[in-house]
């Protein structure tokens, strides 16, 4: 299903937003103050909002199957895009001990 393969790059969008609003702190929880920044959460909403309209009720006019996604590639395209938020903690932890073995 091609609609699949795009749903699977707009969802690893939203976690990449995530992992971008978390990149400066270098914080291990990754949910502490998500919620204080009431502009990234919107945008945040707005974009996930849109897209389960666009993928759910698309139908012709964005070239979707009828009857949207199946809930197999919705859990999908979401947990290998929230596997990106581990992996982005781990290169985290090896950059922070390389910076302290080396003095980067």
């Amino acid at each position: 299903m091609p609609i699949s393969s795009l749903n699977h790059c707009l969802i690893d969008l939203l976690f990449n937003l995530t992992n971008c609003f978390l990149q400066p702190t270098q914080q291990v929880n990754i949910f502490q103050g998500l919620w204080k920044n009431p502009i990234f959460m919107a945008v945040l909403f707005i974009t996930s909002a849109l897209q389960c309209v666009m993928v759910e009720l698309g139908g012709q006019a964005m070239h979707v199957v009828e009857g949207g996604l199946p809930a197999k590639y919705w859990a999908m395209s979401v947990g290998i895009g929230a596997l990106s938020l581990p992996v982005q903690q781990l290169i985290n932890i090896v950059f922070e001990i390389l910076k302290k073995r080396y003095g980067w």
